[in-house]
């Protein structure tokens, strides 16, 4: 960890900043930390994985660092995906007691920065991060192209195994194709066997567009989809049982990817924001994600995008610990009020944490 300061997070409704709750902040990452993840064990021990390098596309690798004493104190970052090709946007799941699955794309390109190729890999450890397995390929169906596992969103745990999701494009070698439009991307549900150690499809896959976060209701699973097929930054979600139903709108266009944690009593939605006050925000759930708490906007954190040119970040995730804490982690790489000195226009991760029984206090709903 590179800094850490007391500080608070200001809750908004539709009259304005109505509350404060205390946090602090600490800084994880300088010149690195896009499209991170952030997982938990139940007692308490965290891991983020991020991109290593300070931009958004280009040669890169995947870093993990660790917490043993609940995100007050962080390791020095291990490389868990090689540098000198373009991997990306980590999707990341525990199974206790000790195993951590990440689930990555490796774009290549050529000198001109054009897609040539996309594999899919995943990593298993069996011991906390200490040791992991070679990177294993998650090969494409006949008549399909893997692309990628979207960014920063956390695998969902589902008895013995994983529940995460790949990115299809229909056609063969289809990263070819220069003129492919999100709205054409095919969502795969994935399942991860802990047994088998493999990856199999699960549930029908739905033309859903970038980057989606499974989540487990009492009637079956939900998914927080960016775009749905029809905007640039929206969220919707839809509900499978037995098929999928129609996507509905949860959060505008400018708001997202979102990412969900499930709270006691409530669902927690950690959502990239691209549109004034470009940061990081979340906001809470009583009915499994049907409905949302606008009295109770989370602003995490905010001023950091200017414009149409400097709005790249967001991309936040949470995790719920034991003890009550809520640990939120997001990149950005511009800020005209940084938090931190000397990070006004670099990549950085950052994170939050703060209580839940802070955020009940001042919720509107809870």
């Amino acid at each position: 960890m590179l800094s850490r300061i007391d500080s608070a997070i200001e809750i908004y409704g539709y009259l304005g900043c109505r509350a404060t709750i205390p946090c602090t902040r600490h800084l994880l990452a300088r010149n690195a930390g896009a499209f991170p993840a952030i997982v938990s064990f139940k007692d308490g021990e965290v891991f983020s994985f991020y991109r290593g390098t300070g931009d958004h596309v280009g040669h890169s690798n995947i870093q993990m660092i660790s917490s043993k004493d609940a995100g007050e104190t962080w390791s020095e970052p291990v490389n868990i995906a090689p540098e000198g090709v373009d991997p990306r946007n980590p999707a990341v799941g525990v199974i206790e007691p000790n195993t951590i699955v990440v689930l990555y794309g490796i774009r290549h390109t050529n000198d001109k920065m054009v897609v040539t190729k996309w594999e899919m890999k995943y990593r298993i450890s069996r011991d906390r991060g200490k040791t992991w397995s070679d990177a294993r390929d998650i090969p494409s169906p006949p008549g399909w192209t893997y692309c990628s596992s979207g960014g920063g969103n956390n695998l969902t745990s589902d008895e013995g195994g994983l529940i995460g999701n790949i990115f299809g494009l229909e056609g063969d070698n289809r990263y070819y194709d220069s003129s492919q439009m999100m709205s054409e991307w095919w969502a795969f549900p994935m399942y991860f066997s802990d047994l088998k150690e493999t990856w199999e499809p699960v549930m029908s896959p739905f033309l859903g567009s970038d980057e989606i976060d499974y989540f487990e209701t009492s009637k079956g699973w939900g998914a927080a989809i960016r775009n749905g097929g029809v905007k640039q930054h929206g969220t919707y979600v839809s509900y499978f049982s037995g098929e999928w139903s129609k996507p509905k709108m949860i959060f505008e266009d400018g708001l997202g990817p979102t990412r969900i944690t499930k709270l006691p009593g409530a669902l927690l939605a950690t959502i990239g924001r691209r549109r004034y006050p470009y940061g990081a925000q979340a906001m809470l759930s009583y009915d499994e994600g049907e409905t949302w708490d606008r009295e109770t906007l989370i602003l995490l954190a905010g001023n950091c995008g200017e414009g149409t040119k400097q709005h790249d970040n967001g991309y936040a995730s949470s995790t719920y610990l034991p003890d009550g804490h809520i640990l939120s982690v997001w990149y950005k790489n511009y800020s005209d009020a940084p938090y931190f000195e000397n990070t006004g226009r670099i990549y950085t991760l950052e994170m939050a944490k703060y209580k839940w029984e802070d955020l009940k206090r001042v919720a509107s709903n809870a």
